[in-house]
């Protein structure tokens, strides 16, 4: 079981193209266990921006449409109640698996902390659901994919930190979200200061 988990683990984050999106994560010479074990939290970022192949990585990992037609993560059920929005300098746009769609023209990166190491990081992804059971699960699958992604690329100073202490009500009333759904927790990705 345990082999069965490490090899599907591993093949999601092989190098490759899938669902016409190619994913560069590892040279080849790490393997999960590597990745898995170099896995930090950081908690301080430049405002260096991350270029749009690397975003859209990111974005794939947390909750792409994959080459069999599912999702990059598993959902109970196969309810896929799931949204991501990605929150940048040049506003908000919700994920849909394949596509962004802005859905603000704001900047609301400042209400992810207040601290400066954070506020102004490039990124931040908001993990809402519609099911207080089972979408928090599925958040927690989409950004340990991103956590893992983000680490196999650490060697070129990408990092995360997924974060609940913000004002999850505050952006849940700025982002048009639909009556059953909420906001669960936020992941803010960049670069580590130079």
């Amino acid at each position: 079981m345990k082999l069965i988990l490490a090899l599907s683990v591993a093949a999601s984050l092989a190098v490759g193209v899938i669902a016409g999106m190619a994913i560069r994560t590892t040279t080849g010479a790490e393997d999960i266990k590597e990745i898995i074990d170099a896995r930090r939290s950081v908690r301080a970022f430049s405002d260096r921006a991350i270029d749009e192949r690397t975003v859209d990585n990111i974005l794939w990992v947390a909750w792409g449409n994959n080459s069999t037609g599912t999702r990059t993560i598993p959902t109970a059920g196969n309810r896929q109640n799931l949204g991501v929005f990605a929150a940048t300098a040049d506003g908000v746009f919700r994920y849909n698996g394949a596509e962004l769609t802005r859905v603000l023209d704001e900047d609301i990166r400042p209400l992810f902390s207040d601290n400066p190491g954070i506020r102004y990081a490039p990124l931040t992804l908001i993990y809402t659901g519609s099911d207080r059971q089972f979408s928090p699960m599925h958040a927690g699958s989409a950004y340990q994919n991103v956590a893992l992604y983000v680490t196999s690329r650490r060697t070129e100073g990408l990092g995360d930190v997924v974060r609940i202490r913000v004002n999850l009500d505050a952006i849940a009333n700025i982002l048009p979200l639909a009556e059953d759904e909420f906001v669960i927790v936020t992941q803010t990705v960049g670069y580590r200061p130079e």
